[in-house]
């Protein structure tokens, strides 16, 4: 793998020789080699999309002298027509040929490349020219290169993770990694989680990262669970692997959330893990639990307790009570 140690990012195409926080030199030369693809390949997808929404753009004005639900409404309709129709527009964009492009389209210019270095400086360049995310067809391209690209993305990761560092270049990384979906890339996301679970933002992150790669995370985690007493970033893994193991149900991973719940003071964490696991095995424990402990409980817990048992298809009615005393 190329040496990659100084890459954080970079401002512009127009300045490559002050890239941001030190792209190294060989990466620099692969850039200016397709300084005039990559330019291309940005702005006509900054340009698709906005086009397609530049009606959108005031929408804050049609949200005048309305109620604050109607605002709401309004916005939540706005939100899932823009995504839904954000996927048909980027797609138009990977398949119209592009007079700029000698006619090919951006799927068939993504495709040819064949260096890691050309496809991980499009990948930066984009990230930090655009203010959507990644088109799918750079994220595939991507994952050709398995274990390499995963291992480049790390370090920018860790790189960009610098206190003086821009946090989207993390956000961007750590997405991305997620998105290919690599089994490759789990033990050093669960490392990096380790490293960064006091920072709310970025342990977020990577907590949806984890359960973006979906099945192939679910063995690694099992193994960095096991034998663990509980803290904060165990119940981070916990939740991962409850939210993946949902969608394939284990025996291992419903016993680890079980002992997670019954050797922590705080059940709260593992309430939600059985929540995200969807198993009802768990109603049983779960009310009798809350029958021995009802009236020292919070409201706080009480409500996710009660919503849990139920949501799992338990019976909550004799405990309604408690939430009016």
């Amino acid at each position: 793998m190329r040496n990659i140690d100084n890459i954080k990012g970079f401002e512009n195409i127009d300045s490559l020789e002050d890239i941001k926080r030190g792209l190294n030199m060989e990466i620099k030369r692969e850039m200016e080699n397709i300084k005039s693809t990559v330019t291309v390949l940005t702005e006509s997808y900054n340009s698709a999309i906005f086009k397609a929404f530049k009606d959108m753009q005031h929408i804050s004005e049609k949200l005048d002298n309305l109620s604050s639900y109607e605002k709401e409404q309004i916005l939540l309709d706005f939100l899932g027509q823009y995504q839904t129709e954000k996927e048909k527009i980027i797609d138009i964009w990977a398949n119209t040929p592009i007079d700029e492009l000698q006619g090919e389209t951006p799927s068939d210019t993504i495709n040819k490349l064949e260096d890691i270095d050309e496809v991980f400086a499009l990948f930066l360049y984009m990230s930090e020219n655009t203010e959507e995310e990644i088109p799918s067809v750079l994220i595939n391209k991507m994952k050709q290169f398995g274990s390499e690209m995963s291992d480049m993305l790390i370090q920018l990761a860790k790189n960009s993770a610098e206190p003086e560092a821009q946090d989207h270049v993390f956000a961007e990384a750590v997405s991305t990694l997620g998105r290919m979906g690599l089994y490759s890339s789990v033990e050093p996301m669960i490392r990096l989680l380790s490293d960064y679970i006091e920072d709310k933002s970025k342990s977020e992150y990577l907590e949806e990262a984890l359960k973006n790669i979906g099945a192939p995370a679910i063995e690694p985690i099992i193994t960095a669970l096991e034998n663990q007493n509980f803290g904060e970033f165990e119940f981070s893994l916990l939740y991962v692997l409850a939210y993946v193991g949902s969608k394939a149900k284990d025996e291992r991973i419903y016993r680890l959330i079980r002992t997670a719940f019954k050797t922590v003071n705080d059940k709260m964490p593992a309430i939600v893990c059985f929540a995200a696991y969807k198993d009802g095995k768990a109603v049983t424990l779960l009310r009798s639990y809350l029958e021995k402990n009802a009236e020292s409980l919070s409201k706080h817990v009480l409500y996710v307790l009660l919503g849990t048992i139920r949501d799992l298809g338990g019976e909550v009615k004799e405990f309604m009570h408690i939430l009016k005393d």
